[in-house]
């Protein structure tokens, strides 16, 4: 077997690797959303693709474990604010990658306007300035819940545009 502290890859990589639309469009998000590489692109895209195969396994199960299947994917897209209430799974086969991409704390520490660039959403995240409900949180691709509260730390003063 493999090393027990080794952790398992949380994404997958693209089938073919010299697909310049692919990359085009990798570039973009990672430009937009101020990402460090095309790795964090592949993993949120793996968890929208994961949230897609779950809702076609849904699709072909019973009513009653259909129902709750269903409420348990709901639920989750539901807190982390992704899909409105009322959603069918439709919906959740047409989520996509720059909608999960708006979800993560240094995209929403720059849409408060608590940052003035995306990088520097990033930079005050790592560098343990930001705090979620209270809790400091120093991972830029955490999900922000619907009713999380986002602050800064009192030490440092926020930025004027």
């Amino acid at each position: 077997m493999g090393d027990p502290k080794k952790l398992a890859r949380k994404f997958d990589t693209p089938r073919h690797p010299w697909q310049a639309d692919r990359i085009k469009e990798e570039i973009t998000l990672v430009r937009e959303f101020g990402l460090s590489n095309k790795k964090e692109v592949w993993r949120t895209s793996s968890l929208v693709k994961n949230w897609r195969e779950r809702a076609k396994k849904i699709l072909r199960l019973t009513d009653e474990r259909r129902k709750q299947a269903e409420d348990e994917l709901f639920g989750m897209l539901l807190k982390l604010n992704i899909l409105q209430k009322g959603a069918k799974l439709d919906d959740v086969l047409a989520i996509t990658t720059p909608e999960v991409l708006e979800r993560r704390l240094q995209t929403q520490i720059y849409k408060q306007s608590i940052a003035n660039t995306v990088k520097q959403a990033r930079q005050y995240i790592v560098h343990n300035k930001i705090f979620v409900n209270g809790k400091l949180i120093n991972s830029p691709s955490y999900l922000v819940k619907k009713e999380d509260k986002l602050s800064i730390s009192a030490k440092l003063k926020p930025v004027a545009k």
